[in-house]
C-alpha cells in the first residue's frame, strides 16, 4: 500500500514523501529501512539512498556492491548493509560521515535501541552481540531460522522458521515458512498463533503484542 513501518511502530507514506523517480513504491519497499528518527534507506543498484523524511534531503553513499541486506537501528545514526558476495560481513555505515566499518562474522543484522546486534549463525542460531563484541546465542527451533527482528523492548526477537509437514521435514517435501518469538532472558520460544505464511514478516510492540504482517520483507 506504500507505506514502510519502521522499528518502532512509526508508518512512513513513501508515495507521499517520494522516492527516486521510475522506481515504485512495491520496489522501494522490498529492501527499505525506516528509522524512528526519520531516517529511510534503500539500496539502489550499488548505491545507498539516504532520505531524511522530516527535511525531505537526500544524500546517497557508494557501495562496493550491490547490496542484499539493510538494516537501520532505531536512532537511524547508520545502516548495517550487506552486499552480494560478502554474506560473512556486515559494513557498518556512518550516514554522517559515510565511514565504513566492516563487521566480520556478522551476517543480516538488525540492531536494537542499546546497540545489540541480533543475527542468524550456524544453522538455527541466533546471535546476540553486545557493543563491546561479547556474544551470547539462544538456539532455535526446527533446521534453520531466518530474518530475525527486535521488539522495540528488546525482550523478545521473532524470526521466521520452516515448519514440519507430517511431523517430518524430507528435501523433497514442500514447506513453508512460519513465524516464532523467543524470550531473550528466558529463552522460550513462542508461535503466534495468528500467523502462519511463507512471506509474513512481523513488526513487534512492547509487551510483544503484534502490529503489522507485510509481505516480502523477510
Amino acid at each position: 500500500d506504500g507505506t514502510c513501518r519502521g522499528p518502532g511502530g512509526r508508518t512512513v507514506d513513501l508515495a507521499v514523501k517520494g522516492t527516486t523517480p521510475g522506481r515504485t513504491d512495491a520496489a522501494v519497499l522490498e529492501q527499505a529501512a525506516v528509522a524512528d528518527s526519520g531516517t529511510l534507506v534503500y539500496p539502489e543498484a550499488d548505491r545507498l539512498v539516504v532520505l531524511q523524511l522530516t527535511s525531505g534531503s537526500r544524500r546517497q553513499f557508494h557501495l562496493a556492491a550491490a547490496a542484499t541486506h539493510v538494516a537501520l537501528p532505531p536512532d537511524g545514526r547508520h545502516a548495517l548493509v550487506t552486499l552480494r558476495g560478502s554474506a560473512g560481513t556486515t559494513h557498518r555505515i556512518d550516514l554522517a560521515t559515510g565511514s565504513d566499518e566492516p563487521l566480520v562474522g556478522v551476517a543480516y543484522p538488525v540492531e536494537s535501541a542499546s546497540g545489540v546486534l541480533a543475527y542468524v549463525g550456524r544453522g538455527r542460531r541466533i546471535v546476540l552481540q553486545r557493543p563491546d563484541g561479547t556474544r551470547r546465542t539462544i538456539r532455535g527451533p526446527g533446521v534453520w531460522v531466518e530474518g530475525v527482528r527486535w521488539s522495540p523492548d528488546e525482550r523478545f526477537i521473532a524470526y521466521s522458521y520452516p515448519a514440519r509437514l507430517d511431523g517430518m521435514l524430507c528435501p523433497w517435501v514442500t514447506y513453508w515458512m512460519t513465524v516464532g518469538i523467543v524470550d531473550i532472558e528466558t529463552r522460550r520460544h513462542h508461535r503466534p498463533p495468528q500467523v502462519a505464511s511463507n512471506t509474513a514478516t512481523l513488526d513487534l510492540v512492547a509487551g510483544c503484542r503484534w502490529v503489522s504482517a507485510v509481505p516480502g520483507w523477510l
